[in-house]
């Protein structure tokens, strides 16, 4: 049973919307209250990044299926994707009411290691899932076929980092990887 793109979209939408909205009233309150709200400039760094990667996973996954019927495993696939993404959005902004401590500072460290593994899984999802979906192989054969066409921009996507940025708490390695993924999304916005 293939599933229409367009109840897809409408369903991931209302999901990204809610997660975006929640965003957006945390930066405003970010803005309002700063006086009272301890600044860190990489936790800005990653939230714009989020920001804009919500925009990248949507349209990614618009253009992965809307020329392929979609059947009810990729749907399934869409649907885990958008919830990680609901709450690594809910866990990375959190309203001044919900913090105990006023410090993105300590806001980025202690809730890093989840956002940095729940983006890397949607990563995984949306870049390499859904081509086992599309393409209908399995994990040993996606992996036995495109282990041969590994290249050199396979091993510095910066997402495969993620992993590590959960685990390290090195401020350079952080906005390093940080800018590089700012960098070439604003890149790819601009120029196609």
């Amino acid at each position: 049973m293939n599933i229409p793109i367009s109840i897809i979209l409408t369903f991931i939408s209302l999901i990204y919307g809610l997660a975006l909205a929640h965003a957006l009233s945390c930066i405003a309150e970010y803005i309002q209250y700063k006086k009272s709200l301890k600044q860190y400039w990489l936790w800005w760094v990653w939230a714009t990044v989020i920001m804009f990667l919500s925009i990248g996973f949507w349209v990614s996954i618009y253009v992965s299926w809307s020329e392929v019927g979609i059947p009810m495993r990729g749907f399934v696939l869409i649907v885990i994707q958008s919830f990680l993404f609901y709450l690594t959005i809910f866990i990375f902004f959190n309203h001044i009411r919900e913090m105990k401590i006023k410090d993105l500072k300590y806001i980025f460290f202690k809730y890093k290691k989840y956002v940095f593994l729940l983006l890397f899984f949607q990563y995984l999802i949306i870049f390499k899932g859904f081509d086992l979906v599309k393409d209908n192989i399995s994990i040993a054969e996606y992996f036995r076929v495109y282990s041969k066409e590994i290249s050199l921009s396979d091993i510095l996507n910066p997402f495969l980092w993620m992993p590590v940025l959960a685990i390290i708490d090195n401020v350079k390695f952080h906005s390093i990887i940080g800018s590089l993924i700012l960098l070439s999304t604003l890149i790819q916005f601009i120029f196609g």
